[in-house]
């Protein structure tokens, strides 16, 4: 029989890995609550009364390889769930809430709005994929810019992802902006993508609400994702994208007529994390919000139910006030029952994320952390024989 002393620090092993799995900003260790659950056979991302939880992932069957790493199924020693980043596919359990692509073209680089000093043959090259379907785009011998444009409507002050899958093909470098349509207010950020890296820091117009950048991330056959996330704030109705070739000295130069980039796909959407892509070919198209539900044998084959870890990027607009007797629900692990269950929620009224435990009929909160509306937090949980924990956005692990 494994003793206590080894099942903690199997816990605090996955805790460390659900520190590495987060990205950008966030990461996961704050709070954690014990006591002695049944197995859990069913996890639900997809509750009434739920926040936009606009990603969220169950580890597939796991094990603990050295310094912390989650081992995965068709993945060793992978931090967390081996997630395509192209689809957002994963070995395991996932979920996506819904999201629009709102360039109308966003694989056919020739039919945006602007196309300046520069040719672009669509679906000439492979995309991310591998299938035929990318553009490749030349700058001409004319001094001056070469780049593509597009122009969506968008309501300013609220954050849109705006991304491009770019491969190398001759330059390696491109500069990436997103502004109102004036270019006013705007940020803008060059890529090298042969060195997978950001060159400089992001060049601000004007004075946006709040803005990241997107990547670098490798995604395959020599593309990388780039982009960035703006909240250009203000009543602006209109904003434009704009990829521009860079070739080592700057976005202004002349061509020589054969040197260029690789553009495999692109996608703007109103939501503060970059969302899988969604191809489109003359509208703007809307992807369903996935329905995360698994339980029983659906559950045994996709996660293992004895150890594993989820974590769910949220965004919650407004909280519900105290009087509407609603909380929000973000998930619920459970035997099946409704006795025998851990619900992750942020309170009515509050800003206080939570773990309920229920326990044999019993109820247990435990207070977790802070919750602020209208910023986007990443919460974690992990369930590990007789430990399950739960954390969200910072802080040190702690247990009890």
């Amino acid at each position: 029989m494994r003793s206590k002393a080894l099942v903690r620090s199997k816990a605090l092993g996955l805790l460390a890995a659900l520190l590495l799995m987060a990205a950008g900003p966030y990461d996961y260790t704050r709070g954690m609550l014990t006591k002695q659950p049944n197995q859990v056979t069913s996890i639900d991302f997809t509750l009434a009364n739920s926040p936009l939880v606009v990603n969220a992932r169950t580890s597939p069957e796991c094990d603990f390889a050295p310094g912390g790493l989650i081992s995965c199924r068709g993945a060793s020693s992978v931090a967390g769930p081996a997630i395509n980043p192209t689809t957002g596919a994963l070995l395991g359990a996932g979920n996506w809430g819904q999201s629009q692509n709102l360039f109308p073209y966003s694989n056919a680089f020739s039919s945006w709005a602007q196309n300046l000093n520069i040719s672009v043959a669509d679906g000439t090259a492979p995309g991310p994929t591998g299938l035929l379907g990318a553009s490749v785009v030349t700058p001409t011998t004319t001094s001056g810019l070469h780049q593509v444009a597009s122009t969506v409507g968008i309501t300013g002050a609220n954050p849109y992802s705006v991304w491009l899958f770019v491969r190398q093909n001759g330059y390696s470098r491109v500069y990436f902006g997103f502004s109102n349509g004036a270019g006013t207010v705007g940020v803008g950020q060059t890529f090298d993508v042969s060195a997978g890296t950001v060159v400089g820091s992001p060049v601000v117009t004007g004075s946006p609400t709040s803005y990241s950048v997107i990547g670098p991330t490798a995604v395959g056959i020599g593309y990388y994702k780039i982009g960035l996330t703006v909240a250009l704030g203000g009543s602006y109705g209109s904003g434009e994208t704009t990829a521009s070739v860079d070739n080592g000295t700057g976005i202004s130069f002349a061509g020589d007529g054969t040197s260029g980039l690789i553009f495999g796909g692109a996608q703007i959407e109103q939501s503060v994390v970059a969302t899988p892509y969604i191809p489109t070919s003359g509208v703007a198209v809307t992807r369903a919000a996935d329905a995360l539900q698994l339980s029983s044998a659906a559950f045994g084959q996709a996660v293992n139910p004895l150890q594993g870890a989820f974590f769910a990027d949220v965004f919650i607009p407004a909280l519900y006030p105290s009087a509407s007797g609603v909380n929000h629900t973000i998930a619920v692990l459970s035997d099946g029952t409704a006795n025998n269950r851990y619900t992750f929620q942020v309170n009515q009224g509050t800003t206080t994320y939570q773990a309920q435990v229920n326990a044999g009929g019993g109820a247990t909160n435990v207070q977790l952390a802070g919750f602020a509306a209208g910023t986007l937090h990443r919460i974690g949980g992990i369930w590990n024989g007789a430990l399950v924990g739960g954390c969200i956005d910072g802080g040190t692990p702690s247990t009890s």
